[in-house]
């Protein structure tokens, strides 16, 4: 009995270092997996803000790149997109070059900047700073720059402007030019070429920074993850340390009732022993007694009777007595061990009130953090409205540039079209004051032909006749002048004979010029002809470009939704097969979309033939399918488990959870269903306290869940 108590004891006291040594494992395994999740919504934190700088930044480049985008950029890209200006001279460079910054270098239709021009010797005036000690990037600039110099305001630049050698410029840091030629220009006036090289610039520090903040979004990522992976593994120790401190918790309650129940064996015992030592006394009275009636009686036989019970009945006592003190000497032991059990348990009282202190200044910080998160959350909340705003904003920018330049490409169309009805007008009042030359060259050429006919046949007639034309008639013997032919006659006759001379027509003078002018036509119209092939061709090449890359991103899409559509629908359903297919077109542009179903026990057919619920699940199945091939960081479902039954709503919540885990999305879930509002972390109410008054009531369940935890550990 001895050693069973003292192999009660020592697995008394095992369970109960076990105990004590479990509860040291759980408090270090719940502080590291505290300081795992402050590092893990650290490091969170810093991804959400590089993911959210990474936007803005994409968004600001986009915008700049469409700001840049020119469609005048056919014949190359403008010299001021390769220009880099320090220190705000880029008005400075815009009020010198005015538009001539769009015109690119080595060829262009409508212009170009050469290569190799020299400054021949040209320098910027005395007393002023060089322009071209700013600029950089462009080496065909370097003979217009060469005479431009910077002075420091308006009246200096006046004084010197007369001055100046040809070639040379001055101007002032805001914009403003005096060329040596009397040309002024005020500042303000060339602005868009200097936004443009300010836009241009922008640009590339914008890119500078996103590759920067794409590293940085990397090595942030990185932490993410290993701190996550640092908090999973806390979680599993802690798992693990508070199933070992549960079971060393009911092993040493155990052994505990167990040593209070042999207490109350050794009180037991106590009286059992008092009981028994009232017996011997009795006894030994008794014996006593019965040795005084020996000693008066004579009877040898009767008394030696009479000692062997009583010697068997002290035997008897005495053995009772020894079974006694032995069970007094264990439970000796066992109060002892007791007493020193209640000065551990006093001893362990006093750190259970010294960790609910700590617990309760922990509460205290956890719940001074927990408003300083939901101060950062409404931060955070308002981050994406503003950059909404801004997008509204430059996307109303972006309109009303587009509209001015559609406004500006209808008034160019509108002028083209006046110029050539102006230049075909024209044309016509030249050929028509060709026309009119042309007859009165003829005319005066038939006068003075004529006139030189008249003077030879006068001249002829004096030669020959030595008369004049009067006395042809007496000489010709014509009496009668009426004997003759007709006036009419010989002047049909005379016109019928200039016709034939004059059909071989008359020496036109705008010969060469007419050709020329028709030549240059020819050529333009040649030269609008290839363009306007060049052009088709080129938007001909960019659709097939398009409708390739359009058919090869749908294909990769339509490849992966269907594949997360058969995993998801298998995971709704328990099981089956579904798959999505392209119907009724060779292109897969224009192709119809067949959604083919087959829930467990089904054959394969189209959905239109499934009942209700299993339409639902299936539409379930798609939208998901759709949203993890570009998933987002918030998602809002509306009453979407409003035609699910319970089964299908537990896999539903299943489903969103695995979503949660796999994407990082947040979901907020439009619901009346009570078994999706017990799965969700927080719940959002409407409350009516007072008739006309609503009020927004939420429930952190994962906070309660954790508060939970901890009151049971």
């Amino acid at each position: 009995m001895a050693e069973a108590a003292r192999d009660s004891d020592e697995k008394r006291l095992s369970a109960e270092a076990d105990y004590r040594a479990a509860k040291t494992d759980l408090e270090s395994a719940e502080t590291a997996l505290a300081e795992a999740n402050d590092a893990a919504e650290t490091a969170l934190s810093a991804k959400r803000d590089q993911d959210t700088l990474i936007t803005r930044l994409q968004a600001e480049i986009d915008a700049l790149q469409y700001l840049l985008a020119d469609s005048d950029e056919a014949d190359g890209t403008p010299i001021a997109d390769q220009l880099s200006v320090q220190d705000g001279m880029e008005s400075v460079l815009a009020s010198c070059f005015a538009d001539e910054l769009t015109a690119p270098i080595g060829s262009g239709s409508k212009g170009f900047w050469r290569e190799g021009a020299a400054p021949d010797g040209l320098t910027p005036p005395d007393g002023s700073i060089a322009l071209s000690q700013f600029v950089s990037g462009a080496s065909a600039l370097n003979a217009a720059l060469a005479g431009v110099g910077i002075v420091e305001d308006a009246a200096t630049a006046q004084s010197l402007q007369f001055s100046l050698l040809p070639g040379q410029a001055v101007a002032t840091r805001d914009g403003s030019l005096w060329r040596w030629d009397g040309f002024v220009r005020h500042a303000g006036q060339s602005d868009q070429n200097a936004e443009r090289i300010r836009q241009r610039r922008r640009l590339e520090g914008l890119h500078g920074e996103a590759a920067a903040a794409v590293k940085k979004a990397d090595k942030v990522d990185g932490t993410a993850s290993s701190t996550e992976a640092q908090r999973a593994r806390c979680r599993e120790a802690v798992q693990t340390a508070r199933q070992a401190y549960n079971s060393a918790e009911q092993t040493f309650g155990e052994l505990r009732r167990l040593a209070e129940s042999e207490t109350l064996k050794l009180s037991l015992g106590r009286e059992r022993a008092t009981d028994l030592n009232n017996t011997l006394d009795e006894i030994t009275r008794g014996l006593a007694i019965c040795e005084n009636n020996i000693a008066a009686l004579a009877d040898d036989s009767a008394l030696s009777a009479t000692e062997t019970a009583a010697r068997h009945a002290a035997e008897q006592a005495r053995a009772a007595l020894t079974d006694a003190m032995q069970a007094e000497s264990r439970l000796a032991d066992v109060v002892r061990d007791a007493e020193t059990r209640r000065k551990q348990n006093q001893d362990e009282l006093g750190q259970w009130q010294q960790r609910l202190a700590g617990a309760t200044k922990r509460i205290a910080e956890l719940e001074s953090r927990f408003a300083g998160g939901e101060t950062e959350k409404e931060r955070l909340e308002a981050v994406p409205e503003n950059i909404a705003k801004q997008r509204l904003e430059i996307g109303d920018r972006l309109e009303g540039a587009e509209a001015n330049r559609q406004e500006a490409a209808d008034n160019l169309r509108q002028a083209e079209a006046s110029l050539n009805e102006a230049e075909a007008l024209q044309r016509d009042a030249d050929a028509a004051l060709a026309q009119a030359r042309e007859d009165l060259i003829r005319a005066e050429s038939s006068q003075e032909r004529c006139d030189s006919t008249l003077t030879e046949l006068k001249d002829r007639i004096t030669d020959k006749l030595n008369c004049q034309p009067a006395g042809l008639a007496e000489i010709a013997g014509v009496e009668n002048a009426a004997a003759l032919q007709a006036l009419d006659t010989l002047d049909d006759r005379l016109q019928r004979l200039i016709r034939e001379r004059d059909t071989i027509g008359p020496v036109n003078l705008r010969a060469e010029a007419e050709m020329e002018e028709v030549t240059a036509r020819i050529t333009s119209m040649e030269t609008e002809r290839d363009d306007l092939i060049a052009a088709i061709s080129k938007l001909r090449s960019a659709i097939s470009q398009l409708n390739r890359e359009g058919r090869e991103r749908l294909l990769a899409s339509f490849g992966e939704v269907n594949t997360h559509f058969k995993e998801l629908f298998k995971k709704l359903f328990g099981g089956g097969t579904a798959e999505l297919q392209l119907t009724d077109a060779d292109d897969p542009l224009d192709a119809g979309l067949e959604i083919m179903a087959s829930p467990p026990g089904k054959r394969l057919q189209s959905l239109s033939l499934l009942s209700g619920g299993e339409q639902a699940l299936t539409a379930l199945a798609i939208i998901f399918a759709v949203f993890l091939s570009n998933p987002a960081p918030i998602c809002i479902l509306d009453e979407v488990d409003a035609p699910l039954d319970d089964s299908n709503v537990v896999r539903f919540c299943d489903l969103l959870r695995d979503i949660c885990s796999k994407t990082d999305t947040r979901f907020l879930v439009v619901t009346h269903h009570r078994m999706t509002m017990a799965r969700m972390d927080r719940l959002f109410g409407i409350t009516m306290e007072q008739r006309g008054i609503s009020k927004l009531v939420s429930v952190d369940l994962q906070t309660a869940e954790r508060i939970r935890d901890n009151a049971v550990a």
